[in-house]
């Protein structure tokens, strides 16, 4: 089965959105912008404006938006280990952020590790 390309799905999602959206103040999600920069490595400006029907100032706004964006979610954030017996439980846990990157952890996961996880997250 051939992959999608990214151009037309992107674009079909705008449209989804720009026909589900109760009226036309509605700004575009965070989601949808951060997809459109992401085409940017991929398509010209001028492709991406036609096919997801926005102008060039919003794109160059929104690549503004998310200049540290990327940075912020490319930082490894160390979570101190401990030795010592921790109450722990068996469980699957994921941690989906804006940007559709997202952590999985399965198995004993200490109690006090998940804690932390979900601060950090929060921050």
């Amino acid at each position: 089965m051939k992959k999608p390309d990214s151009l037309i799905q992107t674009a079909k999602d705008f449209d989804d959105w720009r026909n589900q959206r109760p009226h036309q103040g509605v700004p575009i999600p965070d989601s949808l912008r951060y997809r459109a920069i992401q085409l940017l490595e991929s398509y010209t400006t001028s492709q991406v404006t036609k096919s997801l029907r926005v102008c060039g100032s919003q794109l160059k706004s929104w690549r503004q938006q998310f200049v540290h964006h990327s940075e912020e979610t490319s930082e490894f954030i160390a979570l101190p280990v401990s030795t010592e017996s921790i109450s722990s439980h068996s469980l699957e846990f994921e941690l989906k952020l804006s940007d559709n990157t997202s952590l999985f952890m399965r198995g004993d996961v200490p109690v006090d590790l998940l804690r932390m996880v979900i601060q950090t997250a929060r921050a």
